[in-house]
């Protein structure tokens, strides 16, 4: 008897780990190492329940273009938490 290389996927939305969440609708051009959506066979089953999350509650191009403008602050040994600000 053939065993399928495959590993079974989940059924429920819940068996879905919050990175491959992330993954899925996260912009293509974000994801490294990939030329398209990340769209594994594995996750057919719940291929609708992933459709239906809500990006931003998952922080999803939420800061794509961000209203403020920030400085980037490198830590130094000998640095605290009081002088970065």
């Amino acid at each position: 008897m053939l065993r399928s290389l495959d590993k079974p996927g989940p059924k429920s939305i819940h068996q879905v780990s919050m990175g491959a969440r992330r993954r899925w609708m996260e912009n293509p051009k974000k994801l490294e190492g990939t030329s398209g959506e990340y769209r594994p066979g594995t996750l057919n089953d719940v291929t609708e329940a992933l459709k239906a999350l809500n990006p931003a509650e998952y922080g999803i191009g939420i800061y794509d273009n961000p209203p403020w403008e920030y400085e980037m602050y490198e830590v130094e040994r000998g640095d605290y938490l009081r002088e970065a600000g």
